[in-house]
């Protein structure tokens, strides 16, 4: 597969209207895979930037179906779009399993991060979902082993995380890269986690990752459109066709 950027968006801030009229501004721009994050009740996880525009989002559109709906109009509208999602578990729960399994395929959702535990990730494997699962910045053999499991997946390979040391002799991403290979994973590698430069996601393309998600740096410029379609023309240039 071709390397390239992945942009992510949590939905429905300021409007749901506002989030497709970006994602149809960010494909003029060249841009091929987007992450959607539905916004989560309880997102313990994330920063006050994103738990801010979340608790807003839900203040404005209570029901998932709103953003359900809104994923449907941006499939309708842009067909080849990679559209990767991001969910809390109690996102599924809420929807409920199976039918946010049915919406997922529906909708060709390219990747979907948010099971809760294995057998979750195995259910929506067979029924045909593609998941995400995290290799983090340690490359612990767990998580390792979980990402060979299966090859209906792509794995998310952290590039720091706080409080975590990397493994000895893995510091740069080329050597997780080579590292994780090493180990066995065959599924796409993603770098995840801080990159905010075209330096840094050029550093990615030539580790050998497959491509790598590009986090809020775009989202806080959204207010700045000069700046901000200045940053994503930089990012895309590094974009493989």
């Amino acid at each position: 597969m071709s390397f390239h950027p992945v942009y992510y968006i949590v939905m429905g801030y300021p409007t749901l209207e506002k989030t497709e009229q970006m994602i149809d501004r960010y494909v003029a721009h060249g841009v091929s895979a987007v992450q959607l994050d539905m916004p989560s009740k309880d997102p313990y996880g994330e920063s006050p930037f994103i738990q801010e525009r979340m608790a807003a989002a839900l203040a404005k559109y209570p029901s998932y179906d709103f953003f359900m709906d809104s994923i449907r109009a941006i499939r309708k509208k842009h067909p080849t779009l990679e559209i990767h999602l991001v969910v809390y578990p109690d996102v599924i729960e809420t929807i409920g399993l199976d039918r946010f399994i049915d919406f997922c395929n529906e909708t060709g959702l390219y990747s979907v991060l948010g099971a809760k535990d294995s057998k979750t990730l195995d259910y929506m494997n067979e029924r045909g979902v593609v998941t995400s699962t995290f290799i983090n910045y340690d490359l612990n053999d767990p998580q390792i082993a979980l990402a060979k499991r299966n090859d209906k997946q792509i794995v998310l390979l952290r590039n720091a995380k706080e409080g975590i040391t990397p493994r000895p002799g893995c510091e740069s991403v080329r050597d997780r890269v080579a590292y994780v290979r090493a180990q066995g994973v065959t599924a796409p590698l993603f770098a995840v986690a801080g990159i905010t430069s075209r330096a840094m996601l050029e550093e990615a393309k030539q580790a050998g990752a497959d491509g790598a998600y590009i986090g809020t740096i775009l989202m806080k410029q959204w207010d700045d459109e000069p700046k901000l379609w200045a940053m994503l023309d930089d990012f895309e240039s590094v974009s493989e066709p």
